[in-house]
């Protein structure tokens, strides 16, 4: 399954944020620090996911760290 990285800086322990191409075709969050794999929700697209990060947390705030 194909998954990017996020670092959201700014906030206490510039948490990590994985976006993951699930079974079915769908983009799930997890928050994997400082929690492990904790669940954030589901995206049709990759594009919703990481706007919807963006609107969240900011988007000068939100950096890829791989894909």
């Amino acid at each position: 399954m194909p998954s990017v990285l996020f670092r959201v800086k700014n906030l206490d322990g510039a948490p990590l944020i994985k976006i993951v191409l699930n079974e079915k075709e769908k983009y799930e969050f997890y928050l994997l620090s400082p929690f492990k794999n904790c669940y954030l929700g589901e995206f049709d697209n990759l594009n919703e996911a990481e706007v919807a990060l963006g609107q969240y947390y900011g988007f000068e705030n939100i950096e890829e760290v791989r894909s």
